[in-house]
């Protein structure tokens, strides 16, 4: 998981044929503003989405799932990470992967992480 990264809200194709791969890089020259120089540093060696297609049904709208890249460098994922400004005040995120159980820990302080915020509390979060 080292080199994972995931990237949320990426519209999704409705045909089965999607490249998940191209559509990453699309996302990584258009939304997130890399330049052809890292690109060019930039090597994805597998991505996919993750978890199971929705059943398409007229009166749902469709959730897009997130895409999840391995990255072959950790330079690679740091030019990505860096150019994470780009996404603010937006509807997309880049996160590195994290183990599940980190995952649900994070969402129970969120609450209290946030209702510190509010109170002016200093609050930070730690990589684990």
């Amino acid at each position: 998981m080292q080199n994972n990264l995931v990237f949320r809200n990426i519209e999704e194709e409705d045909d089965d044929k999607e490249d998940p791969e191209n559509a990453i890089t699309d996302f990584l020259q258009n939304v997130m503003k890399i330049s052809q120089d890292d690109m060019k540093m930039i090597e994805i060696d597998r991505c996919h989405r993750i978890g199971k297609k929705a059943p398409q049904n007229q009166n749902q709208t469709n959730a897009k799932r997130s895409i999840m890249a391995k990255v072959k460098t950790t330079r690679s994922k740091n030019i990505i990470l860096s150019h994470g400004r780009n996404l603010a005040n937006t509807d997309y995120s880049v996160n590195e992967q994290k183990p599940r159980e980190y995952e649900e820990r994070r969402k129970m302080l969120m609450p209290l992480y946030k209702d510190a915020k509010k109170k002016r509390i200093p609050a930070t979060w730690k990589n684990d």
